[in-house]
């Protein structure tokens, strides 16, 4: 006899109404709605080997990217039939069509042209899209798993209940006269072929657990001849596929994040699975700890009058449980005195839920997945990386393990997974010892895995391996030279050799300064940094030794006819090469670069910006005295220059700080002059650019500067402040010249 059973995936109630009308059946054979090509994985549900949430994966090996998940929850009846049939010995089958037959007609498709369907009216595409979200609306509920969850999972039935649910979805299908998708007609074509195969066989008590749209069809399986259906499925073209285990996450499974057959509170299901009798007053007391931890004022009295107020809203709406909507009403108002925002924290945690499922060792992984875990252990980022929420890491690189933690999350950035993304820490933690961390776990990292695993068997060797291959791929200076940073920082020196040798051979045929000029700071870095990481950062110091000096070379001509955004590029790029030239420490590079500064100085084919910039490294340095400044000034601010050219200039001489003004009132006066000059018009049209220049200095300087110009005096603004008079021999006065660099 055959017993179609149609359940809601990942339905608490269906899966409890499973479990009482298998063990009423005793069937000899088990056919689930799963793909045929996973049979040889589902051996795996049994035991201990997997804890759920987890997903099956099925993909393709040779073009990784065609995969498809299957996720399951211990409430999930797919789950819970499988596990009957594996613990006694049963049969188990997967009927469903195989995932490779998907991903050859998803090809084929995508070579046909589109076709244009005829519309249809607005009541027929709520029908087409979601049946039973139609026909909730019918009765009022605002969508079909509400509906659902009301009327079949959250009562306590018997197993006859699947005859219900036949008659009720039969009506339905029979009734709309839908037209079902040809994908759809495919897939119960080969469900039904394998029935009939199954009663071949002689298996004579036949459990088929399908999902409810399709019991009917299956439930009358005699009507369709086995020449229609064979007929259907001849000359569909099969791609070969794997199957592999993963854990998942409730995260993962809620609709609210896209998961198509998801279901909106998995936290809540897993609670009214596995505890329906105290089911309220559970999710109170859970939900009263979590506001505790919050140092809210719930104390038991407050969760008593909440279950009492969810049983009573239940009631008024003729409900046999109070559903999670009761339950988060009465929340609100109780725990939370009817602030919704509070209702945030019990909305992540007790209505989605942030279990994470575990996949055994035992279970078939490829290496590179198995040494992931064995690094992520080793690390101990278990807890992150098994979480499926954002989770903000700081990591002091002194300490073995974060240094290790820092390693592994930079090698998985050079496979191409990008769990963790680089944020700028505190302004008072700017050594070379912390690095912050954002990370997040995304669904498809197994699968990228599983692409990784074709460069090595060990996260080390895979990102090694791999980031040669970028390197000798690409012809990007810019993108090798990062990869190269990366390289060293995640201590991989193995790679370093030929990832130089690379660079070495794009720096000499390059013929863009820009290029050479973006790789000068991360080098400088990685050889300042280089000692903390523990890495090999002497192997960078030849390279840079070749590179400065055609960026010396080059840059006159470089900064010469450059639009305003170009000039902005360049400007940046000349700071950020000032700065690592004074990091560098090297006098021959150092010399040579103010070398080129001071040939550049008077050159007036050069864009003011970065002329201005120019003259203000030098005097900064003291290659140009206090004299030559002013004359500076006086020059790129005398009538003959364009109000926007003096402005440009200015901009690109007060980079970085007001202290030069400050402390040099004559250079101070002649740009007080030149703004006094300025007409109306004149400075409205210069006034941008001059608030560009003004806004980078810091609230003091700004306000010092305010004052200077109304002419107020330090004296005037400090009244009683006594007066020092310190000799030059005196401790403080060597300590503060020290410090500014005098």
């Amino acid at each position: 006899m055959l017993h179609v059973l149609g359940i809601r995936h990942h339905g608490p109630g269906s899966a409890k109404s499973l479990q009482k009308a298998i063990r009423a059946i005793e069937p000899d054979c088990i056919l689930v709605e799963m793909p045929a090509d996973a049979a040889t994985a589902l051996q795996f549900m049994k035991g201990n080997q997997l804890t759920p949430p987890v997903a099956l994966l099925l993909y393709d090996p040779k073009e990784l990217q065609d995969a498809s998940y299957y996720p399951f929850a211990r409430f999930s009846p797919e789950w819970q039939a499988c596990r009957y049939a594996l613990e006694n010995s049963i049969p188990l089958v997967p009927m469903d069509l195989p995932v490779g037959i998907h991903i050859a007609r998803r090809r084929e498709r995508e070579q046909q042209p589109h076709l244009a369907f005829k519309k249809r009216s607005s009541d027929q595409q709520k029908i087409t899209l979601d049946p039973l979200g139609y026909m909730a609306s019918l009765g009022g509920y605002p969508d079909g798993e509400r509906w659902w969850e009301l009327h079949f999972e959250q009562p306590e039935h018997e197993g006859n209940i699947f005859d219900t649910v036949l008659e009720l979805v039969t009506t339905l299908r029979n009734g709309i006269g839908r037209q079902e998708t040809e994908e759809t007609l495919i897939r119960e074509a080969y469900m039904r072929k394998t029935i009939r195969k199954a009663i071949k066989d002689g298996y004579r008590d036949i459990v088929v657990v399908c999902g409810a749209w399709h019991a009917p069809v299956l439930h009358n399986w005699q009507t369709f001849t086995a020449k229609t259906d064979n007929a259907r499925l001849r000359g569909l073209k099969k791609v070969k596929t794997s199957a592999s285990w993963v854990p998942w996450s409730f995260d993962r499974l809620a609709t609210s994040n896209g998961y198509g057959a998801g279901v909106i509170s998995p936290a809540w299901y897993e609670l009214l699975f596995g505890n329906r009798k105290e089911v309220v007053i559970r999710w109170m007391t859970k939900a009263a700890h979590l506001l505790r931890e919050e140092d809210l004022d719930v104390s038991p009295a407050h969760v008593l009058e909440a279950v009492r107020l969810s049983e009573s809203l239940a009631a008024l709406r003729d409900r046999e449980i109070p559903g999670i909507g009761e339950m988060q009403e009465a929340a609100i108002a109780v725990f939370c005195k009817g602030d919704e925002m509070l209702m945030t924290l019990i909305q992540q945690k007790l209505v989605i839920g942030e279990n994470v499922g575990r996949v055994g060792d035992d279970v078939p992984q490829i290496p590179l997945i198995k040494d992931l875990e064995k690094q992520v252990r080793s690390a101990r980022l278990t807890k992150e990386w098994q979480s499926s929420t954002t989770i903000q890491k700081d990591l002091d690189l002194r300490k073995p393990s974060n240094l290790a933690a820092s390693h592994l999350i930079r090698r998985l950035l050079i496979l191409e997974i990008p769990w963790g993304t680089l944020r700028k820490g505190s302004q008072f933690k700017t050594g070379s010892f912390s690095e912050h961390w954002t990370l997040r776990k995304r669904t498809d990292y197994e699968i990228r895995l599983i692409a990784g695993g074709m460069w090595g068997n060990s996260i080390r060797e895979a990102a090694k391996t791999y980031s040669i291959h970028k390197a000798r791929e690409s012809g990007d200076l810019a993108v090798v030279t990062a990869l190269t940073d990366d390289v060293l920082k995640a201590e991989l020196p193995e790679a370093v050799p030929a990832l130089l040798l690379k660079l070495q051979d794009l720096a000499a045929l390059t013929n863009d300064i820009a290029r050479l000029m973006a790789a000068v700071p991360q080098f400088v870095n990685i050889i300042r940094y280089g000692n903390t990481r523990k890495t090999d950062a002497d192997a960078v110091e030849n390279i840079l030794d070749k590179i400065i000096p055609r960026i010396c070379i080059g840059l006159t001509n470089a900064c010469v006819q450059l639009d305003e955004e170009l000039a902005q590029t360049r400007f940046e790029q000349m700071a950020s090469i000032h700065q690592a030239m004074t990091i560098l420490q090297k006098p021959v590079h150092f010399e040579n670069w103010m070398s080129t500064l001071q040939s550049m100085h008077q050159n007036e084919a050069i864009h003011p910006l970065i002329r201005g910039f120019v003259t203000r490294l030098l005097f900064d340095r003291r290659y140009l005295a206090l004299e030559g400044a002013a004359q500076g000034i006086s020059l790129a601010l005398s009538p003959a220059r364009t109000d926007a050219t003096k402005a440009s200039w200015l901009e690109g001489f007060l980079s970085g700080s007001g202290l030069l003004l400050i402390h040099n009132r004559e250079l101070w006066s002649i740009i007080d002059e030149w703004v006094g000059s300025l007409t109306l018009p004149k400075f409205y049209q210069v006034l941008p650019l001059l608030r560009r220049t003004f806004a980078s200095f810091s609230q003091v300087e700004r306000k010092k500067l305010l004052e200077m110009a109304q002419g107020r005096t330090a004296k005037e603004d400090l009244p009683g402040l006594p007066e020092f008079e310190l000799s030059e021999d005196e401790g403080i006065v060597k300590t503060v010249k020290l410090i500014l660099g005098i």
